[in-house]
């Protein structure tokens, strides 16, 4: 241990190489697998919706660059190269740009010749964009974005679940985005009216559509909020009937759960301070004490769902 208040810290270097990168291809009716690649620099892979790998994220020593092998080739050349225009996408990631203009890819079109990704090259905050495989040039006709909030962690080089496909066409369907709560833009105008009718049937739960059948008249949908665990609810488009079918913790019912309350103001310097407070619902002391509780770094958000550890802390 090293005295930090002298200005000394701790230094660790990491002697052993990281486990290569095993891509398998699993055959669920046989249990067989195929290998379909092994890697020792990889970080990371893509495939597009026929199963095909088709992305990569390389490593070397502090630098990372995204490697692209069309479906019809053998060689994987980078992501870079392909752009095409007067500014670069930022597809090679140093500490020298890892907070500035980059880009993210996300995943696949159907056929597999458009590349969304999640970008901040000409603009403040990360939006999802298509980029044109053929041409190497970024669709003007598709960008969904927010002016104040990234719709991925700014410092992250992989996403989550950000790309929201239908199951039976394969088309991209949405674009979820978390931030002082999680959200999805629907491209589809009944989807749209459905999730805003829900919002305001279910309120203040949230929900979010999760799957639905081929004609898109029924809908499983997630339900939750601050202070309930929430669960799976159907909801048939057409008679507008909601069907429970799933609870999580039901033995947690609002008698044991303790009361959230979510806030958002802007402080007299003009900051927002976005948050929630779970009080005790038998508090030992009057008035009981606050525990703040901040996320790890400017970059983060707190998941806006039911948290367990508050309930636990209240």
């Amino acid at each position: 241990l090293l005295d930090a208040r002298r200005g000394e810290y701790a230094v660790y270097d990491i002697d052993f190489r990281l486990p290569p990168l095993v891509v398998l291809e699993l055959d669920t009716v046989t249990g067989r697998t195929r290998e379909l690649a092994r890697e020792d620099d990889w970080r990371r892979v893509w495939l597009d919706q026929q199963g095909r790998l088709r992305l990569a994220l390389e490593q070397s020593e502090k630098r990372f660059r995204y490697l692209y092998r069309a479906d019809d080739a053998k060689k994987w050349v980078p992501l870079d190269t392909l752009v095409k225009g007067a500014t670069p996408l930022g597809f090679t990631v140093g500490g020298d740009n890892l907070l500035g203009a980059r880009s993210v890819p996300l995943g696949f079109d159907v056929n597999g010749k458009v590349l969304f990704i999640a970008t901040n090259v000409g603009r403040n905050t990360f939006a999802v964009r298509a980029l044109d495989l053929t041409t190497g040039r970024l669709q003007s006709d598709f960008e969904v974005g927010h002016d104040r909030f990234d719709l991925i962690e700014p410092t992250a080089l992989t996403a989550g679940e950000v790309l929201r496909f239908d199951p039976h066409t394969r088309s991209l369907a949405g674009v979820s985005v978390s931030t002082a709560r999680r959200d999805t833009t629907w491209f589809d105008p009944g989807m749209k009216a459905l999730q805003e009718k829900l919002n305001q049937q279910l309120a203040p739960l949230r929900c979010e559509l999760r799957e639905w059948t081929a004609d898109r008249t029924r809908f499983l949908v997630e339900v939750w909020g601050p202070s309930a665990p929430g669960g799976f609810i159907v909801a048939d488009a057409a008679t507008g009937k909601l069907i429970r079918c799933g609870e999580r913790a039901p033995w947690l019912t609002e008698a044991k759960r303790n009361p959230t309350h979510e806030f958002d103001f802007l402080s007299a310097d003009g900051r927002r301070l976005a948050g929630s407070l779970t009080a005790p619902r038998t508090p030992r002391l009057n008035p009981p004490p606050v525990l703040v509780y901040f996320h790890d770094g400017p970059w983060f958000c707190d998941s806006p769902l039911f948290n367990r550890g508050a309930q636990t802390l209240a």
